[in-house]
C-alpha cells in the first residue's frame, strides 16, 4: 500500500504560540494505492502437462470471449473438449501457430501435448508453433481486472519477451509475503492511529 501526507498546516496564529515562527504540521496520512508486487514466485510442480510457469519476465497473453487480449502469469492451463488450450474462465491461450496449423486442426489434448522451455509447442512429438510471453514497458500500463488478469492501457507499449523461459508441469506460486503483509498492516493502523489522534486534539 501507497501512502501520501494530508494538507500539511502552517501554523502562525495568535491562538498557537508559536514565538513568530512559521511551523508547519502534518495532518495525518492517507492510503492513495495498492502496490502490486510483480515479482516471480516459487514455481511448484503439478500432475498437468496444461499447467506452465513462466520462469523469468514475461505474461502470457489470452484470447476472451470478446476476442480482446488480456496478460496473466497464471499458468493454470487445461485443454477443453474443442483442443484449445484455456483457462479456468475458458479465455483461450494465444498460441503462434506454424503455416498451416490452428487449434481446429492439431488435436491437442492433456496427454499428447509437450511445451519446450522456449515455448515451442509440439503435439505428439511435431511443432505446431510455439507460446510467446509479452512484457509491459511500465507496469503501470497494466490494469488489473481480477482472476490474475491484466489489459493494458490505451497508451501501452507491449513488447514480446526475447528470451522465454517456461517450465510444463509446474505452477507458479503466489508471491505474497506474510511478513511484508504483515508490516505494512501494523503501518495501516499506526497512520490510521495518527489520524484518528489529529481529529481528536483538534476537538
Amino acid at each position: 500500500m501507497e501512502y501520501s501526507d494530508l494538507v500539511d498546516e502552517v501554523l502562525n496564529r495568535p491562538s498557537y504560540p508559536t514565538n513568530g515562527n512559521d511551523i508547519s504540521t502534518g495532518t495525518g496520512a492517507k492510503a492513495t494505492a495498492p502496490m502490486r508486487n510483480y515479482e516471480q514466485g516459487a514455481l511448484a510442480p503439478t500432475d498437468s502437462k496444461s499447467n506452465l510457469a513462466i520462469d523469468g519476465e514475461g505474461f502470457f497473453r489470452v484470447i476472451r470471449k470478446d476476442g480482446t487480449y488480456a496478460y496473466t502469469r497464471n499458468g493454470g492451463f487445461n485443454v477443453d473438449a474443442l483442443g484449445k488450450i484455456v483457462d479456468d474462465n475458458g479465455n483461450i491461450l494465444d498460441v503462434q501457430f506454424d503455416a498451416g496449423y490452428n487449434y481446429n486442426n492439431t488435436n491437442i489434448d492433456s496427454t499428447n501435448l509437450t511445451v519446450s522451455r522456449n515455448g515451442e509447442l509440439f503435439v505428439d512429438n511435431k511443432k505446431i508453433g510455439k507460446i510467446n510471453l509479452y512484457q509491459p514497458i511500465g507496469t503501470q500500463n497494466f490494469i488489473s481486472e481480477g482472476d490474475s488478469l491484466f489489459v493494458a492501457t490505451d497508451a501501452a507499449q507491449i513488447k514480446q519477451v526475447e528470451k522465454v523461459d517456461i517450465v510444463q508441469g509446474y505452477r507458479e506460486r503466489s508471491n505474497v509475503s506474510l511478513q511484508e503483509e504483515f508490516v505494512d498492516l501494523i503501518a495501516t493502523q499506526r497512520a490510521f492511529q495518527m489520524n484518528s489522534k489529529g481529529i481528536k486534539d483538534s476537538r
